[in-house]
């Protein structure tokens, strides 16, 4: 059989990355079928199956993660063979499911490439992975302004479920932003309910700035007495989970106490529950916000049977 093309080419090929081959044949008539088998992916049909690629190489990462960036956020699944037709699948925060077309994954980098909801682009995210976290550029394909993304592993059948009642106006209301958005620094205001180990309900009203996984400042006040304001607010953030510590000084007749609030953040990013713990007594319970337009806020007082743990 006498080939019809010639050709060579040359391409740089990096552990964990995407490469682009560019192969150029010479002659002008005739046909030719190139078959590429790339390893830890599915063999295409015209490849030989009796000699399967090795499997992905998995010792470092997660299957699954929780992906964070101003392009595109949701939860992330990897496959390690094709599930119709596809490696993976990336379910946006709104409910869009994305396909992931391959992924590739060396040591401590993991690479992928998403489809788009259009179904005529793709985004390919590429970083390393380090203590469970996911960091690294994404890029929207054809070319696009690359931008940055946050991944942290999570746990493949935990889906965090928004079991707190929906904001009043989530078109207004605003989202506790990534951190690692560009927005700038974020302000919002979220009525909060908070419930002793007798599960009393005392509401409160917070108005919290966010910056890069930081909670800069803000107040907290409880509907309790005439009203407790915890002045003092600051905290930190990432994908999904915050801590809150906030604090109302000493003042006449009032002791200094704390409130410190851990918990885990809504897929859509409206919410937030977890648990608390009240200082220096150290009283728990639990603890819910949800985002809310900023303004005034009418505060309902429990009876007096009915009171904050101290």
């Amino acid at each position: 059989m006498q080939p019809t093309h010639e050709g060579v080419t040359v391409a740089e090929i990096r552990a964990g990355e995407f490469a682009d081959i560019h192969l150029y044949l010479s002659k002008a008539s005739g046909t030719a079928n190139v078959c590429v088998v790339i390893e830890g992916m599915a063999p295409p049909p015209c490849a030989n199956d009796t000699i399967p690629p090795p499997p992905p190489d998995t010792t470092l990462i997660s299957h699954c993660w929780y992906v964070g960036s101003d392009s595109v956020t949701g939860q992330l699944t990897l496959y390690d063979t094709t599930v119709g037709g596809y490696m993976g699948v990336l379910v946006t925060n709104a409910g869009t499911r994305l396909p992931v077309t391959t992924w590739a994954s060396f040591q401590d980098t993991l690479s992928i490439i998403v489809i788009r909801a259009g179904m005529d682009k793709k985004w390919r995210l590429s970083g390393t992975i380090q203590g469970g976290l996911w960091t690294g550029s994404g890029v929207g394909l054809p070319l696009e302004s690359p931008f940055s993304f946050y991944g942290k592993q999570t746990y493949c059948q935990d889906t965090l479920i928004d079991t707190l009642p929906p904001p009043k106006d989530t078109s207004k209301a605003g989202r506790i932003p990534s951190p690692i958005s560009s927005m700038g620094e974020t302000t919002l205001c979220f009525e909060m309910q908070l419930h002793d180990d007798t599960r009393c309900k005392i509401e409160g009203y917070a108005k919290m700035s966010f910056f890069a996984g930081r909670i800069t400042h803000g107040n907290i006040t409880i509907a309790e007495g005439k009203g407790e304001t915890y002045s003092q607010t600051l905290g930190s953030y990432d994908q999904t989970s915050i801590n809150i510590q906030t604090v109302r000084p000493f003042s006449a007749g009032k002791p200094a106490d704390s409130l410190m609030l851990d918990g885990s953040i809504s897929i859509d990013r409206t919410m937030a529950k977890g648990e608390f713990i009240r200082l220096p007594s150290e009283k728990k319970g639990i603890w819910s916000m949800t985002s809310v337009v900023c303004g005034s806020w009418t505060p309902v007082y429990p009876d007096s049977s009915c009171s904050m743990p101290k």
